[in-house]
């Protein structure tokens, strides 16, 4: 378990600092992302596609939490765009590894602001 809370501070890390080639090597060849109700792209797609507007956001990680059962990782964190601190997000990811501890899927599930 140690092994997959490691890689995921890692992984999330690097995802906040546009490290996208790093990021890359925590996924599995078929790892998919989902943001909220949109659908799963696969990762190779993602993050090119999001890198410059993942830019425009500050991320804060507020705690990471695992799951002796499923083998999950959730890490709960917060971002705001640059331009507005006060415009903050909650939202935690489900991390999903796979049996060589390279992730398969990570589900991002914002706090809906209502």
């Amino acid at each position: 378990m140690e092994n997959r809370i490691n890689s995921a501070k890692e992984y999330f890390e690097a995802f906040h600092d546009g490290k996208l080639e790093k990021v890359f090597t925590y996924f599995n060849d078929k790892g998919t992302i989902q943001y909220g109700t949109e659908q799963p792209a696969p990762a190779e797609i993602f993050f090119p596609n999001s890198a410059e507007l993942i830019s425009t956001f500050n991320f804060k990680t507020h705690a990471i939490y695992s799951s002796k059962n499923s083998g999950n990782i959730i890490i709960h964190f917060s971002f705001h765009p640059k331009s507005d601190p006060n415009d903050i997000t909650e939202a935690i990811d489900i991390i999903e590894f796979d049996e060589n501890d390279k992730i398969t899927k990570i589900l991002v599930i914002p706090n809906s602001k209502n």
